[in-house]
């Protein structure tokens, strides 16, 4: 029989126990490297183990599931929800109930804590059971590459051009996840590196790409300002890998200009479920948080 617990009450020693089997379920045998206490630090950071749940047998940590607070702008307000992903149980015990019982122990958390809630799967199904909606409105899609001319790509280094980048999402972004300087650290596991290109000076003149890659393959995160600039940041990315995706959102200015290309065809993603509460009076039906941004 086992307990669920978040993980700042637990041994320090759990901590190591979660990190091992976060990366094996999600790194190692999806053939990745790497971790995934690198890829996403401000999950892990001690601060946010009072959101992190863990299913405990015997002193041994057997499953676990991972949440984080964040704050959006949403038609000029600011609203506070969670984000929910990670769930993992330790394979040699998986369909025994122990993943349905850790989401359903946090589903509820949340709803008693009114919170408004998202989270990505590829089994909508599943989580419909516990009270989850699907409400997507992202969209995917890929183009073809101009050359093979990587060694020549010079990318603006995400960490020096926060303050930049933030103040052009701030001009052409009226709804947004807000994010923290630590939030920009993330390597989501399809990739290897995550960079930006800054096209122009004053913000209302400018645009940026924030995209991952891995070897020769590119994946489009955002593309965020003013459209007169999109034609050189993705000219630039398609000429320097062989493929390059996009991930967007349907009433976006990037959807817009992707979908005038003839070349570009879109594909719906149906991932993004949410959790309804009373905490924000404008309830996000149809909010996209960027790929980037997710657990």
């Amino acid at each position: 029989m086992f307990s669920i617990s978040t993980l700042d009450t637990l041994v320090p020693s759990t901590f190591e126990s979660l990190v091992q089997l976060v990366d094996a379920i999600f790194l190692q045998t999806r053939g990745k490297h790497g971790s995934m206490l690198a890829r996403y630090p401000q999950l892990f950071e001690r601060g946010n183990w009072c959101n992190i749940y863990c299913a405990m047998d015997t002193g041994c940590l057997v499953g676990s599931v991972v949440t984080r607070p964040f704050l959006y702008l949403l038609r000029g307000k600011i609203c506070s929800a969670f984000m929910i992903g990670l769930v993992c149980v330790k394979p040699e015990l998986q369909g025994k109930g122990i993943g349905r019982e850790l989401v359903s122990f946090v589903t509820n958390r949340l709803i008693e804590s009114e919170c408004n809630a998202f989270l990505w799967t590829t089994i909508p199904e599943y989580y419909s059971t516990h009270g989850w909606q699907s409400n997507d409105i992202g969209v995917f899609g890929t183009l073809k590459s101009l050359t093979n001319n990587i060694s020549g790509l010079i990318l603006d280094d995400v960490s020096q051009n926060i303050e930049r980048l933030d103040a052009i999402r701030e001009v052409w972004l009226t709804s947004r996840v807000i994010r923290s300087k630590d939030d920009y650290n993330v390597v989501p596991t399809s990739v290897t590196e995550v960079g930006c290109i800054i096209r122009g000076d004053e913000p209302y003149q400018s645009a940026y790409a924030l995209f991952g890659y891995n070897d020769r393959v590119a994946y489009v995160y955002e593309l965020v300002g003013a459209p007169k600039q999109f034609s050189d940041i993705i000219g630039t990315i398609q000429g320097s890998f062989d493929s390059v995706s996009v991930n967007d959102c349907v009433d976006s200015d990037s959807f817009q200009w992707f979908s005038a290309l003839n070349e570009f065809e879109w594909y719906p993603q149906q991932q993004s479920m949410m959790l309804n509460s009373v905490s924000c009076n404008s309830k996000p039906s149809f909010f996209h948080i960027p790929y980037f941004d997710r657990i």
